[in-house]
């Protein structure tokens, strides 16, 4: 293939070669397949010359080999869809074992709801129990308080009426107060 001369160099020489070079110019070098393979693709040299040059009997032996090729292909083609039909049932089977594993979870999911509306009832219960005993100790604390200063106020008036010292807390002061007014009013009678 000739390169074209623009009109510039219309007078100048038509290349000598197919690169647009003069023959005088450096062409640069351009690599052979067989050299890019050499260099990229290990291999035997034997095997790799067979490989670019089959002998007579290799090429007559290539419809053979064609054919064990397309025969090893089918079989591998068989292969490949018995193992997509297999791979079909299975992934059926799965579908059918996560639907009965679901099931399962919604009726455990039922009973857990179930347990958890009666826990709530339970804790409202406990809650109302737990407020009463509260509500109940603080009415007995209340009471015993109440009790208790209408102890020391009767004690008080007590000890004014026998003019006796007030007692100590948690003292029985209507026997003390009683005793001491009985035996005053003997002591009396006797004149002693």
């Amino acid at each position: 293939m000739a390169a074209q001369r623009s009109p510039a160099t219309k007078g100048a020489k038509k290349p000598q070669n197919e690169f647009g070079y003069e023959d005088k110019q450096a062409v640069p070098k351009k690599d052979s397949l067989t050299n890019l393979l050499n260099e990229y693709v290990p291999y035997d040299r034997e095997s790799f010359n067979r490989l670019v040059s089959p002998s007579l009997k290799q090429k007559a032996q290539a419809l053979d080999v064609a054919k064990i090729a397309m025969t090893g292909l089918d079989s591998l083609i068989a292969f490949l869809r018995q193992r997509r039909k297999n791979c079909g049932d299975q992934i059926e089977a799965d579908v059918a074992e996560v639907a009965r594993i679901e099931g399962e979870l919604a009726e455990k999911q039922a009973k857990v709801d179930l347990i958890k509306v009666h826990q709530a009832n339970c804790k409202r219960e406990r809650d109302t129990m737990q407020q009463a005993l509260n509500d109940s100790i603080q009415t007995m604390q209340d009471s015993v308080r109440t009790c208790h200063k209408m102890t020391q106020h009767t004690n008080s008036n007590i000890a004014k009426l026998t003019r006796t010292n007030v007692p100590r807390s948690q003292h029985n002061y209507l026997s003390t107060g009683s005793k001491n007014k009985t035996g005053s009013s003997q002591l009396a009678r006797t004149g002693k």
